[in-house]
């Protein structure tokens, strides 16, 4: 992998900077009980927000090492926490179009073909995609009534989420277990101009996607990989819902019981993945407000949403720069690579 430009490094830290422009432009007539909310944190308070973030941090990289391990068994928990943050910097940085290439090349550099590290992290996605979608509907069994209830005109959201998280499940593993779509999907990429540039992408993508489909095989073989990596995808979607419940208590609301909370929290994630984002910015905040402003008031529910964010978003992208910068300096290609 080519060392990224000074100034695409620039450039990184200007969408960080638009990103924190966006927060105050669309919260500017709230910006005094923000203020007020932030001030009002305890010192425990300061701590246990970034606690939160890279709590769900390293629950992540538990999944992504219960992945990677059955396919290298050298690979070690530590590696995966550096894994996940340089996931975190890549979708950040590029709106998630260079979390992929990061990936494939750390593991390609700790001695992981990089095509099996492409279905890897393609596989991991999946299951992310699967578990929001499955613990989703979930609370809908639970509380859907209470949601249709109380909030009738949040299922204009709810609905569309369902079909395109479905809809992305479905496509890849559909892509992942039946080979005729593979092949389907071999002769339309065939079919695709056949000039210089496009001649290399249609390569890549056919080894790609042979990758995908043979890694996807392998992991099916490794039931105990599947079943940790389900359990810590559980675990780390639980401790990711709690986290709004604690920041709306820090920002002072109490117009929902914990529980509710909880399920609107999962509901959130659900929506937003199924909305297009610039830099991580806009589908998380219009979410956020939709479902906890009625309940809490707008100057509130923007203070929980800011705790939300330095929580979820500027802190971990924080420690994911300083990971991506000392991944540059001292890695180095395996031996055997």
């Amino acid at each position: 992998m080519k060392s990224r430009k000074p100034g695409k490094l620039a450039r990184n830290a200007v969408l960080f900077l638009l990103m924190a422009g966006f927060l105050f432009w669309m919260f500017h007539q709230d910006f005094p009980a923000i203020l007020a909310c932030l001030d009002s944190l305890s010192a425990a308070e300061l701590v246990l927000l970034p606690a939160m973030g890279l709590g769900y941090s390293l629950l992540d990289a538990a999944v992504f090492f219960s992945l990677v391990q059955g396919r290298l068994p050298s690979f070690r928990y530590r590696e995966s926490v550096t894994l996940t943050f340089l996931t975190v910097f890549g979708n950040t940085t590029t709106s998630g179009a260079g979390s992929l290439p990061l990936q494939s090349y750390y593991l390609y550099r700790r001695g992981l073909s990089a095509g099996s590290g492409v279905g890897l992290m393609l596989l991991e996605y999946i299951l992310h995609k699967t578990t929001v979608l499955l613990y989703a509907a979930a609370v809908m069994l639970a509380q859907g009534s209470w949601l249709r209830q109380k909030m009738p005109s949040l299922m204009r959201y709810i609905y569309p989420g369902f079909a395109v998280c479905g809809a992305i499940i479905a496509a890849l593993a559909l892509l992942c277990t039946w080979d005729r779509v593979r092949q389907l999907l071999e002769w339309g990429i065939g079919k695709l101009p056949k000039d210089g540039p496009w001649e290399k992408r249609k390569e890549e993508w056919n080894k790609n996607l042979e990758f995908l489909y043979k890694e996807a095989e392998k992991l099916r073989k490794n039931r105990r990989a599947c079943r940790r990596a389900v359990l810590f995808s559980i675990v780390k979607l639980s401790w990711l819902y709690t986290i709004p419940c604690v920041c709306l208590q820090m920002a002072g609301a109490h117009g929902l019981p914990a529980g509710k909370a909880f399920a609107l929290s999962s509901i959130l994630l659900l929506i937003t993945g199924a909305l297009p984002n610039v830099a991580g910015a806009g589908p998380t905040e219009f979410a956020f407000l939709l479902l906890f402003e009625p309940w809490n008031g707008r100057a509130t529910a923007a203070g929980a949403l800011i705790l939300y964010r330095i929580a979820t978003y500027f802190f971990p992208f924080l420690i994911s720069i300083g990971v991506f910068l000392w991944q540059k300096k001292n890695l180095t290609l395996p031996q055997n690579a």
